[in-house]
């Protein structure tokens, strides 16, 4: 599925689905380092299986919710203070750390296979066990939050052989 990264962002990945994969990617990085990882955040859990062309794992994205009789809002807290994200200018998203980017992608992924119209085929659902967690206070280690966005992911990636070696794309599975 399209999804325009912006001009000058921190992913240059076009489709949905390799922007997901990417970011999980780079946020599996991030938490490996203890740098760009002080508070030691873990919010995705990974297995990119070569052999088998598959990338899966679970995330627990931190949310902060807050409503009042007019509006619901949420928001997702920075948990690596020590990384830089851009969507840069001109793309489809509109995330402001990580964290934010990860959550974004992944709701629209969810909505997306779950409409006939991105997925004509009826490809099998990707991204399961979505469940919003309402948590009774503020948690505030390893940052502020008082929800999480639970699911597992699923996505089938493909080996680029390009010029300066190989490397994995996530496969497009959906349209629009």
């Amino acid at each position: 599925m399209q999804f325009n990264p912006g001009i000058g962002g921190s992913i240059t990945a076009t489709t949905l689905e390799n922007q997901f994969y990417t970011i999980v990617g780079h946020i599996q990085a991030i938490e490996r380092d203890q740098v760009q990882n002080s508070n030691e955040a873990n919010i995705v859990n990974s297995t990119l299986d070569q052999d088998a062309f598959l990338c899966s794992g679970n995330c627990a994205i931190y949310v902060y919710h807050e409503w009042n009789s007019a509006m619901s809002v949420f928001s997702y807290p920075n948990p690596y203070l020590e990384t830089q994200w851009t969507e840069g200018e001109s793309g489809d998203g509109n995330a402001t750390n990580y964290n934010h980017a990860l959550a974004e992608r992944a709701l629209l992924l969810i909505k997306a296979e779950r409409n006939a119209t991105n997925n004509p085929t009826a490809t099998p659902l990707r991204f399961t066990g979505i469940r919003w967690e309402y948590l009774d206070s503020v948690i505030n280690s390893p940052i502020p939050h008082n929800c999480l966005l639970n699911f597992s992911f699923e996505l089938n990636i493909e080996n680029i052989n390009n010029g300066d070696g190989s490397t994995f794309k996530a496969k497009e599975y959906l349209q629009g």
